[in-house]
């Protein structure tokens, strides 16, 4: 049996276990009815296109067309920077430059929070 007749008696299996005998289309008009009870936007061009390869085995399933993300040149400040370490080193133990540098931080944010409630308070 062909790799193709393989997968496709496969999915037939799941779609059977995962939907239920009333709940499957059976006609033209109960898909129509299917699609007006759903209340989506419509379909573009280009996932009907793909949708249709991918029900002709003429592209994989599971595969998606996604424009892979260019990453952002941004220099990042010092303090950016040991945050970064601070993310990286995922709970252990930081060392005692970058400890400080989140202490003093952390200070300054305090300080800048109550400045703020103060001026709200006048």
């Amino acid at each position: 049996m062909p790799i193709e007749d393989q997968e496709r008696r496969l999915m037939d299996l799941i779609a059977e276990a995962l939907i239920p005998r009333g709940f499957r289309p059976q006609s033209d008009n109960e898909i129509e009815a299917l699609l007006d009870a759903m209340d989506n936007e419509p379909l573009s061009e280009e996932e009907i296109k793909r949708i249709l390869a991918k029900a002709r085995s003429k592209m994989p399933i599971g595969e998606r067309n996604v424009a892979p993300v260019e990453p952002i040149d941004y220099p990042l400040s010092e303090s950016e920077k040991e945050l970064v370490a601070l993310y990286r080193s995922q709970g252990k133990e930081l060392p005692p430059e970058i400890q400080k540098k989140l202490e003093e931080l952390r200070k300054k944010a305090k300080e800048n929070e109550e400045e703020k409630e103060d001026g709200q308070q006048k």
